[in-house]
């Protein structure tokens, strides 16, 4: 049953007696002059059934929250500083001697907010202010970029997820059932936890493991499929397949099942979080996990929208995520990012939902070293393309992919620049992808001062924004799951939004509702803003 705040003050209240003691500047002074208004025990009433016993109020939770994951707590730190903490009590409106609550209140309530109709009210709430406030709007730029999320769990091995897959797939079965998975079974250590007893050193002791492992995951997975069963069997009947069948093979020489060569396509790094994936931030650098993806309003570092992918997910593919607005006729988004979003399908995709986009064209490269495809002239209307000696060609062929333009082989063999072009026999051949005309646009509008004006103006705003998300334990993710890891992110991105509204002055008006303490223009001077028509009359057919 939902509980609510008693607006009455107390007698021993914090605020009022300690209040002067915490900094004027600081999230938990703000969060105490302002907090009430943010939120109310009604906004999450759809959480709670009419009957039972009264809930802690919600409304002090989502603030427990926000300070939360502010400071980058655990929940057993949370409760310590809401119990010890002067400036938390502050801050929440609580008395001196309040004891709390017991800390796995908040795993309950989070559980209730994510399965919610609206698991992103708090986010949105904060998103609401702004825009109330003027600090965000849908007419101007947004900065997109990602950053890694290491996954709460560990990378396991092929062997270790074959077995904790198995394992927890046969704790689910009932008596009669696993009896008949066991009997088909050629091992029986299922049950003990850690690397199985053999000896390692040996490549035949892991070459026996490996094929056992994969015929007992074949036997327990035929026995199943005679069987009608719940939908946790199935969906853990279907980890042990696709972790078995990702890495293991059939080696036919051997009548083996080995170790598969290579890495398979979107591989599952964990049984315990099968969302997180393996990719690389840079050639050097590789991790675990996801990927958090946001949208940035550059001249008030807000940030307008988040969106957690594995991490294996491009980020072109989840730009249009981060841009709610779009969905209203009225908007005017310019977006800018990094070559990530400056691919043809994104910038398609961009175009059609309709925003203008600022960002590098993926770089031109040549295997063999030769002249570039900006290096030529490519007339497509008239199906020709004219090389940098002069050599025109309308041998072109259609593909899936686009289409190919084939010089010459006499041309291109007396070619005085064959040395700085191609060594093939047959001439140089140029392929032209689907996406060629707006990439040589982009390419066009990047050489000039006004893309570096807007580009190198706005772009770096993300990264500071990005620095502040992931500060105080942010790069980690606390939770297993996406959907955990998304909520999490959120309610960080809710503080962060918050600690950046009041340092550009949020206050309540009263009747007026929210607005900015200083007067005139609200946003930060030295912004920059892009021309939206401008943009699109270069990137939108």
């Amino acid at each position: 049953m939902l509980g609510t705040m008693d607006p009455q003050i107390e007698l021993f209240d914090a605020d009022e007696l300690c209040g002067h003691l915490v900094p004027a500047e600081s999230i938990h002074r703000k969060l105490a002059d302002l907090g009430d208004r943010l939120f109310s025990d009604a906004d999450f009433a759809d959480m709670y059934e009419a009957r039972g016993r009264h809930s802690v109020p919600p409304s002090l939770l989502a603030k427990v929250m926000l300070l939360q994951t502010f400071e980058g707590t655990s929940d057993r730190e949370t409760l310590h500083h809401v119990r010890c903490d002067l400036s938390w009590k502050v801050a929440l409106h609580l008395p001196l001697q309040d004891e709390g609550f017991h800390h796995t209140v908040l795993t309950y309530f989070r559980e209730r907010l994510r399965r919610s109709e609206r698991p992103k009210r708090i986010f949105e709430r904060f998103r609401e202010v702004a825009i109330e406030a003027g600090l965000l709007t849908k007419r101007g730029t947004r900065v997109l970029d990602s950053t890694p999320i290491l996954s709460a769990v560990q990378t396991e091995d092929t062997v270790s997820m074959v077995r904790s897959a198995m394992r927890r797939l046969l704790n689910l079965l009932d008596a009669e059932t696993r009896q008949q998975a066991e009997a088909v079974l050629k091992r029986n250590d299922y049950d003990q936890l850690g690397k199985p007893a053999i000896e390692w050193d040996d490549e035949a002791s892991r070459i026996s493991l490996v094929d056992e492992l994969a015929r007992d995951a074949l036997a327990v997975l035929e026995v199943l499929a005679n069987l009608e069963v719940g939908p946790d069997i199935a969906s853990t009947a279907e980890m042990l397949a696709t972790v078995t069948g990702q890495d293991l093979e059939w080696d036919e020489p051997s009548g083996r099942f080995r170790i598969r060569r290579g890495v398979a396509r979107d591989r599952v790094i964990s049984t315990v979080d099968p969302e997180a994936r393996h990719s690389r931030k840079s050639s050097q650098g590789h991790f675990n996990g996801y990927k958090a993806h946001v949208a940035v309003d550059p001249e008030t570092e807000f940030i307008s929208e988040i969106h957690v992918a594995p991490a294996n997910v491009s980020d072109g593919a989840v730009a249009p995520d981060l841009l709610p607005e779009l969905a209203d006729e009225d908007s005017e988004i310019t977006v800018v990012g990094d070559t990530a979003y400056g691919t043809g399908p994104t910038r398609v995709a961009l175009g059609e939902s309709g925003a203008a986009v600022v960002a590098k064209a993926p770089p031109e490269h040549n295997s063999t070293g030769g002249f570039p495809k900006s290096d030529f002239k490519i007339d497509l209307s008239a199906a020709a393309a004219t090389c940098p000696a002069g050599v025109t060609t309308t041998h072109v062929s259609r593909h899936a992919d686009g289409q190919r333009f084939q010089f010459p082989a006499v041309a291109c063999a007396q070619c005085p620049l064959r040395g700085d072009c191609t060594s093939s026999a047959r001439g140089r051949t140029l392929h032209v992808g689907p996406y060629e005309a707006i990439l040589a646009q982009a390419r066009a509008f990047q050489r000039t001062e006004e893309f570096k004006v807007q580009y190198n103006g706005t772009r770096p705003t993300v990264e500071r924004v990005i620095s502040r998300l992931v500060r105080r334990g942010g790069r980690k993710a606390r939770h297993r799951g996406r959907l955990r890891v998304q909520h999490w992110l959120e309610l960080k991105a809710a503080a962060e939004n918050f600690a950046r509204m009041t340092t550009l002055g949020l206050i309540w008006t009263g009747p007026d509702g929210w607005g900015l303490a200083n007067t005139g223009d609200s946003r930060p001077a030295g912004t920059l803003f892009i021309a939206r028509s401008a943009i699109l009359a270069r990137y939108v057919a």
